[in-house]
Parts: structure tokens; sequence; C-alpha cells
């Protein structure tokens, strides 16, 4: 079940466009949950659904099945996701987004950890769908383009990157930080998969070096 602030809700239920907008993205956020729990359980391709309803008034019955609760984490990542593509559907204002399906991040999930300072190390692990091909975009500013068939790219490629190649998923590298990194200093980093004529980028991860 998904609640809004009590400011937004007048928002949202005036508007059947927008309500069905953020809808869509509640959905798409807990199918890509139930996909990786798929993956995770040994299917390679599971096939998920969902049946909504938007209910404007109290009292109403619903009939909840059993299933595997998410932890915390899950919990966590699945919020903030919906946070942040509800808020740019209200920043947009009707503008039309792009559609970009319930399988993202499914495939990869980037982490990365250590000690981000100059001369500290750091241990960047890519996790999901085993994959032979992957590239690694790392760059100073975050942004949000739609790349079709793979998802949302956040690192801005208006400002200085670099787009590498990298290790199969899953893996885990640690790399060196320079003594002389200048201070402070704030990346982006993300991972892409590429699985036939199709994709899909991973969630971006923020290093902040002090």
């Amino acid at each position: 079940m998904l609640s809004v602030p009590i400011r937004l809700r007048y928002q949202i239920a005036f508007d059947r466009e927008l309500c069905r907008r953020v809808r869509n993205v509640f959905v798409r956020a807990v199918l890509g949950f139930l996909r990786r729990r798929g993956q995770d359980a040994g299917e390679r391709f599971p096939e998920v659904g969902a049946v909504t309803a938007v209910q404007r008034f109290g009292g109403g019955e619903f009939r909840f099945a059993p299933f595997e609760s998410p932890d915390e984490e899950d919990l966590r990542r699945m919020v903030s996701r919906i946070r942040s593509r509800v808020s740019s559907l209200l920043r947009l204002d009707r503008v039309l987004e792009l559609d970009r399906g319930a399988g993202e991040f499914s495939h990869v999930r980037l982490a990365v950890t250590g000690e981000a300072t100059p001369g500290g190390s750091l241990t960047i692990t890519s996790t999901g769908t085993p994959s032979a091909l992957t590239r690694l975009f790392f760059g100073v500013g975050a942004g949000e383009t739609a790349i079709p068939h793979f998802g949302a790219l956040f690192v801005d490629l208006t400002s200085p990157y670099e787009l590498l190649p990298w290790a199969e998923v899953p893996s885990t590298i640690v790399v060196d930080l320079p003594a002389d990194l200048p201070i402070p200093a704030t990346y982006f980093a993300q991972q892409a998969t590429f699985l036939g004529d199709a994709g899909n980028l991973s969630d971006v991860v923020r290093v902040d070096v002090e």
C-alpha cells in the first residue's frame, strides 16, 4: 500500500494523469523488487505482475496473500526510488517521462565502500545477473538521462566523465586513490551491463572524497 503526505493527496486525487503516473512509479518499484527476489531464488528471468486499486475512501477491504517480507534495506531502497520518481513527476508538471520499465536495477547493483580519502582505497562491488560485457560511468556531476532499453543514467555526460571497461558481473575490485587527489570532491559511479540487444544500468553511487 502506498500512502503520500496529506499536502500531496489533493494534487494527485484531482489530476487523473498524475495519479496514473504516480501509481505506475509505485508498481514498477514493487515489480523490480519482486523480480530481483525471484532472481535471488534461482529464477533467471522471473515474470511478475500486479493488480492495483486507487482507494479514495475509508473502510475498504483488501485481502493480502502471504509472501516473504522485504527487509529494512529492501524497503529503504524501494521508498527512496519511489520518492525520487514521484518528486520528479510533480516537478515536471505534465511533461511526460520515459517508461523505464519494471526491471531497472534488476540485473546489476553497484556498491562502493572503503576509505574515501586521498591515498585511501575503495572497494567497488558489482552483483546481479552474470554478464561478461560491462562498462563503468565515472563522473563529477549528477544528472538524469533516459537511455532506451537500458534505463536511467544518473551520471551527467555534460560534465567531465570517463566510460571505463570494467570487470564482469559479479566482481569486486579495489581501487587506490591518488595521494594528491584534490579535496573536497564528489564523484558519481554507475555501471552498465549488456545483455543481448539491451541491458541494464545499476543504481548510482555517490562518493564524497574528503
